[in-house]
């Protein structure tokens, strides 16, 4: 008998990647303290995270620059795309934040040692999401702590 293959990783990685820059927003945003509603990828070029709008601490301008280049920082921890990287998407949103192109390396610069020190955390939300495709904020918060999130509820 074959062994089943999980519906986790394509070959070409894509759709690990695409779960990596979604599960970095969302970590990265929790951890900061904005609030995410949910977490979702669709297929190996796109995903969304959603969030309520509130904030549960003050957190500066900065950190929504952080947040917003967080998945762009993951892509470069796990050697998916070159240092200064910053997808279309992810950059269109800064600009329209008000953010200048000169803000774009001080605030990777401190996304990446975010990421960097919260790895294992979006590497467990990653790989929940690849397997379920969808996340609520709770499980996304649940598995960032290292519990299991009900996510193979």
């Amino acid at each position: 008998m074959a062994e089943k293959r999980p519906k986790t990783i394509e070959r070409n990685g894509t759709m690990l990647a695409v779960a990596r820059h979604e599960a970095a927003h969302a970590v990265i945003g929790e951890l900061l303290g904005f609030r995410c509603l949910s977490v979702e990828i669709h297929g190996p070029q796109s995903g969304v995270h959603r969030w309520d709008g509130r904030c549960r601490r003050a957190p500066g301008i900065i950190a929504h620059a952080v947040v917003a280049l967080a998945g762009c920082a993951a892509e470069q921890l796990w050697h998916r795309m070159h240092p200064g990287y910053v997808s279309e998407e992810d950059g269109k949103g800064l600009l329209a934040m008000g953010f200048t192109m000169q803000d774009f390396p001080p605030a990777m610069y401190l996304a990446r040692r975010i990421v960097r020190a919260n790895r294992a955390a979006i590497w467990r939300v990653a790989l929940a999401l690849i397997e379920n495709g969808k996340l609520t904020g709770a499980q996304v918060r649940d598995l960032a702590a290292g519990a299991d999130g009900g996510a193979d509820d």
